[in-house]
């Protein structure tokens, strides 16, 4: 189903309740809607950069983190006598080499420790490249989420139910009150609608069953990557 702007709640606000808002309130209220139902269309981005002083800014719209890595191959050495036998990383980077058709999470290359405060990384070394998979939101042209139909009308229905419900609080009428309640319950269902996918696909399928049926294993000092 094609998505749709932020502002279409707009236009369906108008159509259910013939109600009309200034638009940095309507902002604040759907927001607050749109983190309530949790759905986040997210495309995924992979950012490279040398660390400066311990330190990488990251980009602007970047909202969850999924991996950091270098540009290093996890490998361990076979024995502690033969400190420079390379013939682990040498397998290592022919098992990588041979990597085909891989997931979108996967990133090549060793996970490392980070500290995120705020919008900038810190690390324990310093002048060496960076490799940082993230998710950010799809938006619009205003920069605002993209939404489908479900969340349009759950978000219609939150707007609605809070305005009723303040001018409840102002007017002290029931009747207004038992309307605003009314609209809660039918926020809360469409809530619930609004979280089940549109439609789950044999991908989407394939994917669910790879995780519930996989046998990897962490082993301990090389990088786990749950999402090959």
């Amino acid at each position: 189903m094609q998505d749709r702007s932020f502002y279409s709640v707009l236009t369906h606000l108008s159509d259910l309740y013939d109600m009309t808002i200034e638009e940095t309130l309507f902002e604040n209220i759907a927001m607050h809607a749109w983190d309530h139902i949790g759905n986040k269309n997210y495309r995924l981005f992979k950012y490279s950069a040398t660390v400066d002083n311990h330190q990488l800014a990251l980009p602007c719209n970047i909202e969850d983190i999924e991996a950091v890595t270098d540009n290093h191959l996890d490998f361990r050495m076979p024995d502690n006598v033969s400190k420079w036998n390379y013939s682990a990383y040498d397998q290592e980077h022919y098992v990588e080499s041979m990597k085909h058709n891989t997931e979108p999470f996967y990133m090549r290359g060793r996970l490392i420790d980070y500290e995120r405060v705020g919008n900038v990384l810190h690390f324990k070394r310093t002048g060496f490249e960076a490799h940082i998979l993230y998710k950010g939101v799809v938006a619009d042209v205003e920069g605002l989420p993209m939404l489908n139909f479900k969340e349009v009308d759950a978000i219609a229905k939150y707007v609605a139910y809070i305005q009723f419900q303040k001018k409840a609080y102002a007017t002290r009428d029931p009747a207004t009150m038992q309307f605003a309640q009314d609209l809660k319950k039918q926020w809360q269902f469409a809530v619930e609608d609004a979280r089940t996918p549109i439609i789950l696909n044999q991908n989407d399928m394939d994917k669910i069953l790879d995780v519930q049926t996989t046998w990897d294993r962490k082993r301990f000092g090389i990088s786990f990557k749950p999402i090959r």
